[in-house]
């Protein structure tokens, strides 16, 4: 019910739902209300035990989200196949300047996922990874993605 609000507010800039307990059910909730809202700025879905399922829904609200500068989506359990879902869309978030993954066991093949979607993000100035099942494997085409990254 409380979700179904944010649908009216065409102009929100923030929302931030840590710790809200957002199931797959009020995901879906949430997508639909925000698949319109254009003017978001910043989304904060920290610790909700978000999973892949989740974060491909998160994925889909992303859509039309142009102007998104702040996705902070730490403390979840998207994994590797989670990341994969949120790299399609991170590749269209040209404005994207933060972006928290911390401690969602995304491992390598999250992280390879992540790197060739912000490949060619010119406006990323923070980036968080730690404790993510991370190891030296990945860290040359990591290090790649961070070549262009001037701002980071």
């Amino acid at each position: 019910m409380v979700i179904q609000a944010f649908k009216s507010l065409y102009n929100l800039r923030k929302l931030t739902l840590n710790s809200c307990m957002l199931d797959v059910t009020l995901l879906e909730e949430l997508k639909e209300a925000l698949m319109d809202t254009e003017s978001l700025l910043a989304l904060n879905l920290y610790s909700n035990d978000i999973n892949a399922e989740g974060a491909q829904l998160i994925s889909q609200m992303l859509a039309n989200k142009t102007n998104l500068k702040t996705l902070g989506l730490s403390n979840n359990i998207i994994g590797h196949g989670g990341a994969r879902e949120l790299a399609g869309s991170l590749k269209g978030l040209n404005n994207l300047q933060q972006l928290a993954l911390e401690s969602n066991l995304i491992g390598n093949i999250g992280l390879s996922s992540i790197s060739n979607a912000l490949m060619n993000n010119e406006s990323l100035q923070e980036l968080f990874l730690y404790n993510n099942d991370i190891d030296d494997e990945i860290l040359p085409e990591f290090s790649r993605m961070l070549a262009n990254k001037p701002r980071l």
